[in-house]
């Protein structure tokens, strides 16, 4: 199993269990800042959601992942994860956007494990997640309420 597959399935079990998350409190007008949550153990309900895999192939060379969700987000928490993959350092950026407004970010590196974050108070309207990965490299990005 390969570190990205690995990597994965972490992250699709992140979807049922909470634990580790990050915590980014965001208003309906701004992109908030980030601070580590206490790790809970217990089970999220997800209501809601949709993912996305960005695939590496020759032709690749984008730098975002980008995930148009389907329908309206009715308002309130979101959770976002991450997973990209690549021995990539450098600093990376997820952006959550409803109705073209940033409202929560959080940086990230590509060898980061995957990772997730919760954003609160964010407003109801269409959401896009936008992820910044290395040329040439997977990435597994979703959100969830």
């Amino acid at each position: 199993m390969s570190s990205f597959t690995r990597s994965f399935a972490v992250l699709g079990a992140s979807l049922l269990v909470g634990t580790g998350l990050m915590l980014a409190t965001a208003g309906p007008a701004a992109a908030s800042d980030v601070q580590l949550a206490t790790p809970s153990s217990g089970e999220v309900t997800v209501l809601g959601g949709a993912s996305k895999v960005c695939t590496r192939s020759g032709q690749d060379v984008d730098v975002w992942c980008d995930l148009e969700v389907p329908g309206t987000f009715p308002g309130g928490t979101v959770h976002v994860d991450v997973d990209v993959s690549g021995p990539d350092r450098a600093s990376r950026e997820w952006s959550l956007y409803v109705d073209f407004r940033k409202v929560c970010r959080a940086p990230y590196t590509a060898n980061d494990p995957a990772r997730s974050w919760t954003c609160r108070n964010v407003p109801r309207g269409k959401m896009r997640l936008s992820a910044s990965k290395p040329p040439w490299e997977q990435a597994a990005i979703g959100v969830r309420w």
